[in-house]
C-alpha cells in the first residue's frame, strides 16, 4: 500500500492575529525608539497597545505620550531594561513593583526587538488578590514613604529655622570644604560675594595665612570638634579692598558631620561676632591699669607731702639755707599738681571710653544665639533641638523630644514663658528678650541656677502661612552681664578716686598758702637779724 501522505499545514486566517491581541489577557505594547542627534536611544514612543494593555495602563491604543513622559519614576531601572532589550539580541524579562505616577501594580514584563521596533508583553496583579508577602511588602513600603515624608518635612523645617536664625551658620562638604549651605547672617560676612558650591579657599582667599584652613582640615581629618573663643578673623567684608582687611573677633564651633556609615563627609559651623565684647574687656582692663597708676601717684604724693612737713618744722638755719630748696619744692608741688589734674582727665576719658564700649556692647548683645529648638502645636511639643540648647536645658534628647515643653522642663515653668509662647503662637509676632534672667536646672541635680540669656521666639509657619509652632533661639550672656557689673563697680571706684584727687588738690592749695606765709615770716626774720647786726 502506498504510504499515507502528511496532512497539509493549516492556513491561518488574516483575522487571527488581531483577534488574538483583542482577546489576550496579557498586555501587549509595541514601541518605536526615539533617538537624539547622535543616534542614541533616549526614549520610546507608543506605536500600539492591545485592549488589555489599554485597560491596565489606562491609555488609548496609540497615545501621544512617550515612555518617560508616562512613567517618569521609571527613568532608571524601567527605561534601562526596555532600552537594553531593544539594543540586545535576546529577549529579556523584568519584574517590578511600580508605585508611582498614579500606579500601584506588580508588573512582570517580557520584551524583545522585532525589526526596528520593541515588542513588550506584560501582566500585572492589580485585579488579583494580594498574597500575605505582597501585603507585608506594601505595608512596609507605605511606612517607608511616610517616614521619608516626615524626614523631608523635618529637614525643610530645620532648613527654615537655620535660614531664619540670626546666628552665622554654614555647612562645608568634602575635604576641600565646599560651601553646601549658608544662611543669611553668614552670607552677610562678605555681602553679595558668591559662596555656595565653592571651596572656602576659593570663596574667601583673604583667609590664607590665618589659622582657619588648618583648623578645618584638622576637624575633617580627626573628627574632633574645634571651639574658638574671641578669635581674630580678618575678612574683606564689603568686597571693596582685599589689601585692607578688617579685624573682627568671633566665637565659633567646627563640628564634624558624618554619613550613615559613620564616615566624615563635612563640617557644621556655628558662629557669632563678639568684637564689641572684646573691645569692652580691653577698655575695662585699661581703666583698671589707669586706676592702679593713679593710686601709685597718690602714694608718691603722700610721701612728698610728708617730706614737705618735715622741712616746715626745720630749724631757723635750715630755713635760711633752704630758700632755694623751698622754691624747688614749690615747683615740684606745682608739677605734681598738674600731673594729678592730667591723671584725673585721663581717668575721665577712660570712663567715657568704657561708657561708649558698653553702648556698643549692648548693640552686639542683640545678635542672635546658636542654641535652637523647634516646638510644634499649642502644647509646644519639642520636635527638634541642637546640642547647644540641650546644654542650656541640662537634659538629654530622650528626656525632651516628643514631650510638651513645660512637661519636659518643669523648672522653666512659672517664669513668664507660658504667656510668651501663647502670645507668639496666637499673634504670629516674634518676641525678643535681652539679658533675660532665667533659672534652669542645667546640672540635673534639682537645684536651678541663675543665668542671663538673649532669647528670640518666632512663629513657625507651613507652606500656606498657618502657624504650626514656634522656634526658640538663645545665647547665654551671663559672663557679659557679670563683666558689665564689674565695669560699673570699677566706675564707682574711679568716681571715688576722682573725689580723692579733688580733696588732694584742695590740700595742695592749703599747703601752698602755708608755704607763702612761712616765706613772709622768714623774710621778716631776716630783716630783723640784719637790723640787729647793724
Amino acid at each position: 500500500m502506498p504510504a499515507a501522505e502528511a496532512p497539509a499545514p493549516a492556513e491561518f486566517s488574516p483575522e487571527l492575529l488581531p483577534a488574538l491581541l483583542d482577546l489576550s489577557l496579557t498586555g501587549v505594547v509595541l514601541y518605536e525608539p526615539v533617538r537624539d542627534a547622535a543616534g542614541a536611544v533616549v526614549d520610546l514612543a507608543f506605536a500600539y497597545l492591545n485592549p488589555a494593555a489599554q485597560r491596565m495602563l489606562r491609555l488609548p491604543a496609540r497615545p501621544a505620550a512617550t515612555f518617560l513622559a508616562q512613567f517618569p519614576a521609571g527613568r532608571n531601572e524601567g527605561f534601562a531594561f526596555h532600552r537594553d532589550a531593544f539594543l540586545g539580541d535576546a529577549p529579556g524579562q523584568f519584574d517590578v513593583n511600580y508605585q508611582a505616577d498614579g500606579y500601584d501594580n506588580y508588573f512582570r514584563i517580557a520584551a524583545r526587538r522585532v525589526g526596528g521596533q520593541l515588542l513588550v508583553s506584560f501582566t500585572d496583579t492589580a485585579d488579583q488578590p494580594r498574597t500575605a508577602v505582597e501585603e507585608a511588602l506594601r505595608a512596609s513600603q507605605a511606612r517607608e514613604q511616610t517616614a521619608r515624608a516626615e524626614a523631608e518635612r523635618q529637614r525643610r523645617q530645620l532648613d527654615n529655622v537655620l535660614m531664619q536664625a540670626p546666628a552665622m551658620i554654614c555647612v562645608f562638604e568634602g575635604p576641600s570644604h565646599r560651601f553646601q549651605f549658608v544662611n543669611g547672617p553668614y552670607q552677610g560676612l562678605v555681602g553679595n560675594r558668591p559662596l555656595l558650591g565653592l571651596p572656602i579657599a576659593e570663596a574667601m582667599p583673604e583667609l590664607a595665612g590665618q589659622p582657619i584652613f588648618e583648623r578645618l582640615d584638622g576637624v575633617y581629618r580627626t573628627g574632633e570638634p574645634f571651639f574658638a573663643n574671641e578669635m581674630l578673623v580678618q575678612l574683606d567684608h564689603d568686597n571693596s579692598n582685599p589689601a585692607a582687611l578688617e579685624e573682627r573677633y568671633y566665637n565659633f564651633t567646627y563640628q564634624a558631620r558624618r554619613d550613615l556609615a559613620g564616615a566624615i563627609d563635612g563640617i557644621l559651623v556655628f558662629a557669632y561676632e563678639v568684637t564689641m565684647q572684646v573691645l569692652a574687656h580691653r577698655a575695662a582692663e585699661a581703666s583698671t591699669q589707669q586706676a592702679a597708676a593713679l593710686n601709685a601717684q597718690l602714694d608718691a604724693l603722700n610721701e612728698e607731702l610728708a617730706a614737705t612737713n618735715e622741712e616746715l618744722h626745720a630749724t631757723n638755719e635750715e630755713f635760711l639755707a633752704g630758700n632755694e630748696a623751698l622754691g624747688r619744692t614749690q615747683l615740684k608741688l606745682e608739677v605734681t599738681n598738674r600731673a594729678l589734674l592730667s591723671a584725673a582727665r585721663r581717668a575721665a576719658d577712660a570712663q567715657a571710653a568704657a561708657e561708649a564700649a558698653r553702648a556698643e556692647l549692648a548693640r552686639v548683645f542683640e545678635q542672635a544665639p546658636v542654641a535652637i529648638a523647634i516646638m510644634e502645636g499649642p502644647a509646644h511639643t519639642v520636635a527638634l533641638a541642637n546640642p547647644e540648647m540641650f546644654l542650656i536645658w541640662g537634659r538629654s534628647p530622650a528626656q525632651v523630644i516628643g514631650r510638651p515643653h513645660f512637661e519636659a522642663l518643669p523648672d522653666l515653668a512659672g517664669q513668664g514663658f507660658e504667656a510668651i509662647f501663647a502670645d507668639v503662637f496666637r499673634s504670629g509676632q516674634p518676641y525678643y528678650l535681652r539679658e533675660q534672667p532665667v533659672r534652669v536646672d542645667r546640672a540635673g541635680n534639682g537645684r536651678p541656677t541663675l543665668g542671663y540669656y538673649h532669647i528670640t521666639y518666632q512663629p513657625l509657619r507651613d507652606g500656606q502661612g498657618n502657624i504650626t509652632g514656634l522656634t526658640a533661639s538663645a545665647v547665654e550672656v551671663t559672663d557679659q552681664v557679670r563683666a558689665r557689673q564689674q565695669v560699673q563697680a570699677l566706675n564707682e571706684e574711679l568716681a571715688t578716686t576722682n573725689e580723692e584727687l579733688r580733696a588732694s588738690n584742695e590740700e595742695f592749695l592749703v599747703n601752698n598758702t602755708a608755704l607763702a606765709a612761712a616765706q613772709q615770716a622768714l623774710g621778716a626774720l631776716n630783716q630783723a637779724l640784719e637790723a640787729r647786726v647793724a
